[in-house]
Order: C-alpha cells, then sequence, then structure tokens
C-alpha cells in the first residue's frame, strides 16, 4: 500500500521495464522510479569554497590591511552602576540612598581606577550626585540652626 504523498505507480513499469514513470529519473540508466535509491547526479559542480584537503580552507588567513581592530571591553562594575543609580535616586528620596551611593562609589573606585572593571565614570557620577544630597541636608541643618539660635 502506497502512502499519500506518493505519486500512483503504473503497473506496467514495475521492475523498470514497460512504460516510463514520468516522476523517475532520467540520468538513471535503468530508469527506475526516483523513489528507489537517490540520484548521483547532482546539477551543480562542487563548489571550489566548501572545504579542501587544508584544515584552514582553501586559502590562507590574510591579515587585516587596518590593524588587529578593538578589544573587548572589561565587564562594567557593579558597585559603579549602583553608585550611579543610588546617586540619581537621592534627589528623589530626600537623600536616604545617598548614603549608599558614596559608599559604592568608593567601593567601586579602586577597581574601575585600575581598569579591571569599567564604568570608573559612572563611578564619579555616582559619587558626585551622592554628596550632592548629603551637602544640601547640611547646608539646610546648618541654616536651621543658626536661625533656631538667632531668635
Amino acid at each position: 500500500m502506497s502512502s499519500s504523498w506518493e505519486p500512483p505507480r503504473d503497473p506496467s513499469s514495475a521492475g523498470g521495464s514497460g512504460g516510463l514513470n514520468p516522476y523517475s529519473d532520467p540520468y538513471r540508466a535503468d530508469y527506475g522510479s526516483s523513489y528507489d535509491a537517490p540520484s548521483p547526479y547532482t546539477p551543480y559542480p562542487p563548489s571550489p569554497y566548501a572545504g579542501g584537503p587544508y584544515p584552514g580552507g582553501p586559502y590562507p588567513a590574510q591579515p587585516s590591511p587596518y590593524g588587529p581592530g578593538y578589544q573587548p571591553s572589561p565587564p562594567a562594575s557593579g558597585l559603579a552602576i549602583a553608585a550611579l543609580v543610588c546617586g540619581i535616586l537621592g534627589f528623589f528620596t530626600a537623600g536616604i540612598t545617598s548614603i549608599p551611593a558614596v559608599i559604592c562609589g568608593h567601593l567601586a573606585w579602586p577597581d574601575t581606577g585600575s581598569g579591571r572593571y569599567s564604568g570608573h565614570g559612572m563611578t564619579i557620577a555616582g559619587l558626585v550626585l551622592g554628596y550632592l544630597p548629603i551637602l544640601g541636608w547640611i547646608v539646610f541643618w546648618l541654616i536651621f540652626a543658626v536661625t533656631v539660635a538667632s531668635v
């Protein structure tokens, strides 16, 4: 019994003799059905780029005329990112997250300054944004203390 995708076969072409099957491979010597075995005929010549006797390919590697290219940068410091985020949030939380921004910034300073991690600019920005609300609160409480003491 044939499957549903297989075309119906002519009983007179069984065994390779008789009428020609329209689905047979015309390049096979016995003109049998193309469902018996794959055809050894390939309509395209072999590609010259498909490999070869050498493991590196048919051509040797050439150096780039533009130089070796860029080296990947080191990973970003998580403490530098935390310092920057906490420093930004310090303005919206009345300076509560400014203290963690300063702590994370000082902890990230040696790693980002030595080049072990990238993000030295984020460390500096986190420290600056962390110190600004702290200085603002110090100035506010000094002015408040002077005002209360003068009354």
